[in-house]
């Protein structure tokens, strides 16, 4: 499976950066999923209580049936987003229950999935964007198609997220989070960037402990050190931050 070019992926994201407010976000989304080649996308941000955005690709109608038949409630993919930093596949959640199997037999007869992917990104109070794609493929295929793409699409979420976080009614009552707001970028340590990098990429502590020849307890001092400096209140949002002052390696 084809990965997504840097340059082409940079060029997509930068389209974030040229124009104001939220303007760009549906062709941003488009051209993400029309370059991953795959069929729907779906990017879902929450900022606070009835404060949620959608923008995506998805077949007509759909968000209002969803929301019609209350599948938010039962949806296993919000419920896995709202506990996990790290992406995952669709596939292993829980979808056992008559409610669950309901949603995903509709969402396929709607021309969704059955495979699915998705990338939550999570703001310093609480905030919650998801990025998912989803087609019609066969798992093998499926499979190849995520692995070469997850560090892409990590990297799509929080730039998304990070669009979102900078407008200036993101959070009432707060400052945007806007890395143009904040001082230049800090310096992190060789190891403290390889550690953010590691966790932008998706690994888990113990996978970089383990990559990284350290143990657990200095991850977390290094883990500690890089998010004060990036002025960030939890790991996730020290990720975000890593990634919107362009701290992360694309390659």
């Amino acid at each position: 499976m084809k990965k997504l070019a840097t340059e082409r992926l940079t060029t997509i994201l930068s389209r974030l950066d040229t124009e104001a407010g939220l303007s760009s976000l549906p062709a941003t989304v488009e051209a993400l999923r029309r370059a991953l080649k795959v069929d729907q996308m779906l990017f879902c941000s929450s900022t606070g209580p009835d404060r949620s955005q959608n923008w995506h690709t998805l077949p007509p109608g759909w968000t209002a049936r969803y929301t019609q038949q209350g599948y938010h409630r039962i949806d296993p993919v919000r419920a896995e987003a709202q506990r996990r930093v790290t992406p995952f596949d669709w596939r292993p959640l829980d979808w056992q229950s008559p409610a669950a199997r309901a949603l995903r037999a509709d969402a396929v007869a709607h021309g969704i999935g059955p495979q699915g992917f998705t990338i939550p990104a999570h703001g310093p109070n609480g905030q919650l964007a998801l990025l998912s794609i989803t087609a019609d493929r066969d798992d093998a295929t499926w499979s190849d198609l995520t692995r070469a793409n997850r560090f892409a699409l990590i990297l799509a979420a929080h730039a998304l997220h990070h669009k979102i976080m900078s407008q200036p009614d993101a959070a009432p009552g707060e400052a945007p989070d806007s890395a143009a707001a904040t001082p230049p970028a800090p310096r992190l340590s060789p190891r403290e960037t390889d550690v953010i990098t590691l966790l932008a990429r998706g690994d888990s502590r113990g996978q970089i402990a383990t990559k990284l020849a350290i143990s657990e307890h200095t991850l977390r001092s290094y883990i500690e050190t890089a998010r004060h400096k990036l002025g960030a209140v939890n790991t996730p949002h020290a990720v975000a931050r890593a990634i919107a002052m362009g701290m992360i390696p694309l390659a």
